[in-house]
């Protein structure tokens, strides 16, 4: 499934949907205080800082040393 916003970045760029994007939405299909929303919102950059260390130990482990950019760029995916 493939959802398209015409919710531009530029003019005339259109934005799509990730897979995990697409599986939040349908998770969540419910309104949450805003209390709640803070939480999702920790829980889910926890995770995806987690992500980024993973990638940022597996080039360690291969021998690649990522420039402080490049760790930043890893981060901010």
């Amino acid at each position: 499934m493939e959802i398209i916003l015409d919710k531009p970045k530029t003019k005339n760029a259109l934005t799509k949907f990730t897979n995990a994007q697409l599986e939040i939405i349908s998770f969540f299909d419910m309104t949450l205080s805003a209390g709640e929303m803070v939480e999702l919102k920790n829980i889910l950059a926890r995770f995806a800082a987690e992500l980024a260390q993973r990638k940022i130990d597996m080039m360690y482990d291969q021998g690649k040393y990522p420039s402080a950019a490049e760790i930043q760029q890893i981060h901010h995916k």
